[in-house]
């Protein structure tokens, strides 16, 4: 089993589970269930902010004239290709191409 990485954007957590060398024979049914092997956790210390409060003040600052980071459809749309492409690689195993993406 390949170790994992996971991102919790909710609580802005970013871990990664590597696997033990120790498989657990106990209740091998329920091994599904609990993902990675006892194995060691990394817990990556980030800089947080409340997301609505963050929202907020990108629109304050955006009303006011100030510096904007509001995404514009176009770049949504880059976004949503990439994560999806991303998604499709790790099913498929495989690299996809994005260059011809439109």
């Amino acid at each position: 089993m390949s170790p994992i990485r996971a991102a919790d954007t909710i609580n802005a957590d970013l871990s990664y589970f590597t696997n033990g060398q120790h498989q657990t024979n106990v209740w091998e049914s329920m091994a599904s269930f609990r993902g990675v092997s006892e194995g060691d956790v990394v817990r990556y210390s980030l800089k947080r902010k409340e997301p609505l409060a963050a929202e907020h003040e990108a629109f304050r600052d955006a009303v006011r004239g100030g510096g904007t980071n509001i995404v514009t459809m176009r770049e949504g749309l880059h976004t949503v290709r990439a994560v999806e492409a991303v998604l499709e690689s790790a099913r498929k195993n495989r690299f996809i191409d994005l260059t011809d993406s439109r």
